[in-house]
């Protein structure tokens, strides 16, 4: 519940108690029609400075909405329509205060009409806790609206980060798919290819800053059929980004190193996955 919420529904019910209090009075003091003709005058003079009171309260509250809207454009219509249904109840019970008051002026000329209304008042009391009521339902309604709305946006913005990420991975297999098409010896050639026919699978044991260029140590060498010039795919396999390429400049039996190229090499450290076909 709002705070603006909260102090209407507090000013509403106090304002009700002071006049179920006051009409009480009157009626055990019937007999001594100057004192309660005195004390319906003051209780007119309480609640127009209650009204007076109030309206300033709405001013100020009025003031640090339009503040706060400053910050939440996004909520803005939100908020402006809220505050002229309060602005639009505050009239009303300006209206209604009004009437009481003339109900009142009547009381002061006659008895007969006494009953009448108290229970008038007991009836208007009623009234005025049902719409403090409703105000405060309304307002939890918007507010899990809100909630959901926001738990929606976030659930849209993680998949959409999701697809995203999928797209770049397929946009690199392309291009990785087209440099080995465009590598890949003619048919009828003498030549010897380096990649062997079995796929190759190791991890990057280390890294190394080479006259200014970025190296790699992978855990697989010459016993795992690797090969000099041969070129393996660098892969993050736990969120399935391509990093990059290493072409391999050196092989020893467990290992081999060469320089890795791409756009994402720095990002290629300790533990990340290399493949020789994707």
């Amino acid at each position: 519940m709002s705070f603006v919420t909260k102090l209407f529904v507090v000013l509403l019910v106090v304002c009700s108690l002071m006049l179920s209090a006051a009409v009480v009075v009157f009626v055990n003091r019937v007999d001594n029609y100057e004192g309660a003709s005195k004390k319906l005058n003051s209780d007119v003079t309480m609640y127009r400075t209650q009204a007076n009171s109030m309206q300033s309260r709405l001013s100020e509250v009025d003031t640090a909405m339009r503040t706060a809207a400053a910050g939440a454009a996004a909520r803005e219509g939100e908020l402006s329509r809220n505050l002229t249904d309060l602005q639009k109840q505050n009239q009303d019970l300006q209206g209604r205060l009004a009437q009481a008051q003339k109900d009142l002026q009547v009381a002061q000329g006659t008895i007969n009409g006494t009953a009448s209304l108290a229970r008038a008042a007991q009836e208007e009391n009623k009234g005025l806790l049902t719409l403090g009521n409703d105000l405060r339902t309304k307002n939890d309604d918007l507010l899990r609206a809100n909630g959901e709305l926001n738990t929606a946006l976030t659930v849209k913005d993680n998949q959409n980060r999701a697809l995203a990420r999928q797209l770049e991975f397929e946009q690199e297999r392309v291009v990785e798919l087209q440099h080995q098409a465009q590598n890949a010896p003619k048919q009828g050639s003498s030549e010897a290819s380096p990649t062997p026919p079995a796929p190759i699978a190791g991890r990057v044991n280390s890294v190394d800053i080479i006259g200014g260029k970025k190296y790699a140590t992978i855990s697989v060498g010459s016993a795992d059929n690797v090969q000099k010039g041969m070129r393996f795919n660098v892969i993050n396999t736990k969120t399935g980004e391509f990093l990059g390429f290493l072409t391999v400049d050196r092989v020893e039996p467990n290992e081999a190193i060469g320089p890795v190229e791409g756009t994402k090499i720095d990002k290629v450290q300790t533990g990340v996955e290399v493949r020789t076909q994707l």
